[in-house]
């Protein structure tokens, strides 16, 4: 499902309405009370040599990952930080620079992740991640920083992304 082909429903059909994903419907959604409370950013790795295969210049990635992860670590200092490595990309933690992160090993899916900790994560960031949808459909704030990576992917890799 691409969701961008959702903007263009003609909302002023009496029979159309908005219906969030399901997560919802488990709890009421967080309160602006409690974001401001909340000490967890959580950066969700990808597999980089699925990305990697499909064109992208490894050294460009890398460096530009570690810009994303600079930014971080200088807009939410005194955070908690948290790498969340993606199941098949098994070797991405050891080629970013993850000092003041910690990696997170439990052997889960994000969305179990995500909604275990929810009322304890302020932010969650991506390149390009599916889990960033997942994270924002629980009322958290998701962010992807897929568009600072239009010069190094090409122009079918961010059609599809």
């Amino acid at each position: 499902m691409d969701p961008r082909k959702l903007v263009d429903i003609d909302t002023t059909h009496h029979n159309v309405t908005h219906t969030p994903l399901p997560y919802w419907v488990l709890e009421d959604g967080l309160g602006e009370e409690d974001i401001h409370t909340q000490k967890k950013i959580i950066f969700f790795g990808n597999d980089i040599r699925g990305i990697i295969s499909l064109g992208v210049p490894r050294e460009s990635y890398i460096r530009r990952v570690n810009e994303c992860l600079d930014f971080i670590r200088n807009q939410f200092s005194g955070f908690q930080l948290y790498f969340k490595p993606h199941p098949a990309g098994k070797d991405e933690a050891e080629l970013l620079d993850l000092r003041e992160f910690l990696v997170i090993s439990e052997q889960v899916t994000s969305e179990m992740l995500l909604w275990k900790q929810r009322r304890d994560i302020c932010r969650v960031f991506a390149i390009n991640s599916m889990s960033t949808l997942s994270a924002y459909s629980m009322g958290l704030h998701a962010h992807v920083f897929y568009k600072y990576f239009a010069d190094i992917f090409d122009e079918k890799f961010m059609e599809q992304t």
